[in-house]
């Protein structure tokens, strides 16, 4: 079991800005970097795609909204997590009401190995997303070093 987070996180897999023309497009430039350093298969872009038309992760934060989108385990081969901090915010469906659409400026792809894992990550990034400050200050980076530490730091805390 993952029990330090700063391990997911890997500067080459962080976009800042991102720019995407939709959602579609973010996951496919988040999850061939995942792809392209070895951390997923060559299934995992699809699997998460099918995965978010099931259960969307976009997860309304007050200004600042963000998205966790990820899938099953078999399409990882070992830990991580892509950050794309979006140039222009994209739609995503509402994790607690899929029939609204919400505009999301963060996405945090998780790539994680062990599915007893997820529920103490998700639970750690829950907790940052409350902290609305910190938010705004990864949003407001353009900078992919300055949002790694920034990011790195309060996954430290």
């Amino acid at each position: 079991m993952i029990v330090d987070f700063t391990l997911l996180l890997k500067e080459e897999l962080m976009m800042v800005p991102l720019v995407a023309r939709n959602r579609e497009d973010a996951f496919e430039k988040l999850a061939l970097s995942l792809e392209q350093y070895g951390f997923v298969k060559d299934t995992y872009l699809e699997a998460v795609k099918k995965r978010e038309r099931t259960f969307p992760t976009g997860l309304c934060t007050g200004e600042i909204n963000v998205a966790i989108p990820h899938t099953d385990v078999e399409h990882v081969i070992q830990c991580a997590m892509a950050v794309g901090v979006l140039e222009k915010p994209v739609r995503f469906a509402n994790m607690e009401n899929p029939k609204v659409e919400i505009e999301v400026s963060i996405i945090f792809m998780l790539a994680l190995k062990n599915a007893h894992e997820q529920p103490a990550f998700l639970q750690k990034l829950a907790g940052l997303f409350q902290d609305k400050d910190l938010l705004h200050d990864l949003a407001s980076k353009t900078s992919t070093s300055a949002t790694y530490q920034l990011l790195l730091s309060a996954l430290a805390d």
